[in-house]
This record gives structure tokens, sequence and C-alpha cells, in this order.
């Protein structure tokens, strides 16, 4: 993030997560989407949930529009590198990782 705080609103019921992370378009900035985690019941393991951010004028922040994805990493690392890799992955990273086809032995 580069160092700049965002205000987002998040839902009570996602105060058990972590946030790991938020990115805002480039483009428009009146979306983005927040990277939350969880640890699984195996420690070793981490979920991570991404969700889709809309810029509330009334409120003068961000909210989560909804859940875009959930991936389960069954290494902390992977997890970890997955998170750093979003902000430049690719559309194609993007898509194959959605839908758990491995195109690198990252994630």
């Amino acid at each position: 993030m580069s160092g700049i705080k965002y205000k987002v609103l998040f839902e009570d019921s996602l105060d058990h997560m972590e946030v790991e992370t938020v990115l805002i378009s480039p483009i428009n900035n009146e979306v983005g989407i927040a990277v939350l985690s969880t640890l699984s019941i195996n420690p070793t393991e981490k979920q991570v949930y991404v969700y889709s951010l809309i810029w509330n004028r009334t409120l003068n922040s961000y909210t989560i529009d909804k859940e875009l994805q959930s991936f389960l990493f069954r290494d902390l690392s992977f997890a970890k590198e997955f998170i750093e890799h979003l902000p430049e992955m690719s559309a194609f990273e993007l898509m194959f990782a959605m839908n758990s086809i491995s195109i690198s032995t990252k994630y």
C-alpha cells in the first residue's frame, strides 16, 4: 500500500479476520479490494478472502460491496507470497488462481 492509509468500514461479522491489504484502483479511486485472512483449524493453513470495495460518499469511506473470492493456502508462506504478488498479478494469473489451477510453483 506504499504507506497510504484508506478509511474502510468493515462489517462486525469480519472482526475476527486480519486485514492483509487494501488496494484502490489506480484508474477509478471509487473502487478497490480488501484482502482479509484467517488461520484455518490447521495452524499451517491460511484462508484468504478478497472483497470488493466501493466508495461511500455519505460515510466518507470505503465499504465492502461483496466477497469476490476465497483461497485456502496449505502453507503460510504461499499465502504471504500470493498477497504480496496480488497488486502486480495479471488477470491471467488471477483467473487461474481463482480456478485452483497452478501456473507457477508459488500458488
